[in-house]
């Protein structure tokens, strides 16, 4: 789901929307296909992205596509905290069963 905060019109919009709606089917393939047992961090999935699949986004959009796939009971945020990128404690995230 793209979160259209800065009024985007016409071909820009429909662009925008489609990019976010490929960046959560890729997060949500990741998680079908790496660790899902023990869940991932936004982190854990920035990593993977890049050194698996050659993919550079912003963390941002990483914790956006997980917030649209928990709102779409795709996935499930845990109270487990593991420590992040920038040295902060990240929930991490399973699929939801």
């Amino acid at each position: 789901m793209y979160y259209n905060t800065n009024n985007e019109t016409g071909s820009t919009l429909k662009s925008s929307k489609d990019k976010a709606e490929s960046q959560d089917q890729i997060i949500f393939r990741i998680f079908n296909t790496w660790r899902n047992k023990d869940g991932l961090t936004p982190s854990e999935l920035d990593t993977i992205l890049k050194e698996n699949y050659c993919i550079t986004w912003p963390i941002t959009s990483i914790r956006r596509a997980m917030s649209t796939l928990t709102k779409s009971d795709k996935l499930t945020k845990t109270s487990e905290l593991r420590k992040g990128i920038y040295g902060k404690s990240e929930h991490v995230w399973k699929i939801k069963t």
